[in-house]
């Protein structure tokens, strides 16, 4: 990159969705200057707050960067685990492109999302794309790289409709999301990491995966996949599979050994400079 760094400021913010009175708190890191805007949509059980060094790198090359924590996690309203992709693509578009556009002076936009918002950001991009300009999928929930058993299948779609808002564990090992051991304590000590999905958010996150699936050749807006070879969360044949797919302007990168979490991995200044190249438009 040959831009001179900026200094960033960073700040919470909330919105309160119109209609339906939920609060959604978010992040906002800002530029000296904002040449674009990147949203920043993080993963299942997580929080915006983790992202603060990546959005803070990305806000030094002049993109202003918003995080917004999802419904049912970190700051915003909702149970906890309780989360629909769909809903979170209709709520985050609309606080993007009825306040986030105007605030920041852009005219478009573009999306970061690492896993469960890795596909939220491609149903995003599977909308009609308006101002929304390019799209980066990293590690994408598009299908999951560990074993789970019948009986937890059939238990989530009984209580999904007998009891849809009852939490089962997902039990997510924190030792798969990174090699580096001081995030893995943070993120074990942070309290508003959580391992819980509603069984009604179960059954809706298949039925967006699949639709991602099968319409991945709709996708018009540029897209730019990121995976870890060494990824036991995500499976990283189903990315590739849907990619090949993929008909627009298009990129993947796997690195090789990495794990979940690109942007705490050994390669985050790679992913910093690949997610920069790509949202300013000057992926080589």
């Amino acid at each position: 990159m040959s831009r001179i760094a900026q200094m960033a400021t960073a700040g919470m913010r909330q919105w309160t969705q119109p209609g339906q009175q939920r609060r959604l708190a978010y992040s906002l890191w800002l530029p000296e200057v904002t040449r674009w805007l990147l949203v920043v949509v993080h993963g299942f059980g997580e929080h915006g707050g983790r992202y603060g060094p990546f959005a803070q790198a990305l806000a030094g090359q002049g993109i202003a960067v918003a995080v917004p924590d999802l419904w049912g996690h970190g700051l915003s309203d909702g149970l906890r685990g309780d989360t629909d992709v769909m809903d979170c693509v209709a709520s985050l578009r609309e606080l993007t492109e009825t306040v986030l556009l105007d605030e920041m002076g852009q005219e478009t936009y573009a999306v970061f999302g690492h896993s469960f918002g890795g596909l939220v950001a491609i149903q995003w991009g599977l909308q009609a794309p308006g101002p929304l300009s390019r799209l980066v999928a990293q590690s994408p929930l598009l299908e999951v790289a560990f074993h789970i058993p019948r009986w937890k299948y059939a238990l989530a779609h009984f209580l999904a409709d007998a009891w849809p808002t009852f939490v089962i564990s997902t039990g997510l090992d924190p030792h798969a999301l990174t090699h580096d051991p001081e995030v893995v304590r943070a993120y074990q000590r942070d309290r508003l990491v959580h391992r819980m999905m509603s069984a009604r958010t179960y059954p809706a996150l298949l039925r967006a995966r699949d639709d991602a699936m099968a319409r991945a050749g709709e996708l018009r807006v540029p897209t730019l996949l990121l995976l870890g070879s060494a990824d036991t969360i995500v499976s990283v044949e189903a990315a590739q599979a849907w990619v090949a797919r993929v008909q627009c302007e298009k990129r993947c990168v796997a690195f090789p050994g990495c794990l979940h979490e690109l942007h705490h991995e050994s390669v985050r200044e790679d992913i910093i400079r690949l997610v920069t190249d790509w949202v300013t438009h000057d992926a080589a």
